[in-house]
């Protein structure tokens, strides 16, 4: 696709005026073509579609019809090429376990 020919946005759930809002975000940003734009797009839909159906397979296994925070935790470190997302979407921890940690890290200190 030419950047002079227009994008069918109707084909995208995510409106192309926000993605490019999102590109204009960056610092390092100079610009970005349309199809470009658009690329990222669909590229975005289908890694959120993929995610969300492997956290999906998570809760069904489960016998769960809700997806977890838990589902998506256990996705982004059972998969490999998702560790890029260990830092936003870490497991949970349990106050209590959280708490004891921190007193038994104060009494070593």
């Amino acid at each position: 696709m030419d950047s002079e020919k227009e994008i069918p946005e109707s084909t995208l759930t995510l409106p192309i005026s926000r993605i490019k809002k999102i590109i204009k975000m960056d610092s390092d940003h100079v610009s970005c073509s349309d199809s470009a734009t658009y690329l990222l797009g669909v590229s975005t839909e289908l890694f959120v579609k993929s995610f969300v159906e492997v956290a999906s397979g998570n809760a069904k296994i489960e016998n769960r019809k809700k997806i977890t925070y838990q589902d998506f935790s256990k996705v982004v470190r059972t998969f490999d090429n998702l560790a890029f997302l260990n830092d936003t979407v870490p497991p949970t921890i349990k106050v209590r376990d959280l708490i004891e940690t921190e007193t038994a890290n104060a009494n070593q200190a």
